[in-house]
């Protein structure tokens, strides 16, 4: 932890997911990496419930090349809580829990790029870079 909290993490085993939907595929992306290609109806389920105010979630994930940003919508988000982990509305590297944790209005930060995010309630880095500019209400 790099935030002076204090709030190191411990390992408690493996998570495992379920992709649902029949328009999703594993295969091999332009450098040999094992990707989940699929649509806007592709959802990937985790079996954990995250605390409203009390979690971390990584993710290394990116943008496919499309025709518009209209295309492009988040990738990952939570149905418990409105959340969506660093990307929305075609812009990587943003960041929403219930409230902008990143700047509403900014372009993408990085674009098609893979971004390895992480982000907690009140946080959000990409690619090793603070883009927290404000703090949701709890």
């Amino acid at each position: 932890d790099h935030t002076g909290k204090v709030l190191n993490s411990t390992s408690v085993g493996v998570i495992n997911s379920s992709v649902l939907g029949d328009d999703h595929e594993l295969k091999r992306n332009e450098q040999g990496e094992v990707v989940v290609y699929g649509s806007e109806n592709t959802q990937i389920l985790f079996p954990v419930q995250l605390n409203p105010v009390n979690y971390t979630v990584f993710n290394l994930c990116k943008y496919l090349a499309a025709p518009s940003a209209t295309d492009k919508q988040r990738i990952l988000e939570t149905t418990i809580d409105d959340a969506s982990f660093g990307f929305m509305d075609g812009r990587s590297g943003a960041a929403y829990s219930n409230g902008w944790i990143t700047a509403e209005n900014e372009p993408s930060f990085f674009g098609n790029e893979w971004v390895l995010s992480s982000q907690q309630f009140d946080l959000y880095r990409g690619n090793l870079q603070d883009l927290t500019i404000a703090y949701p209400e709890s």
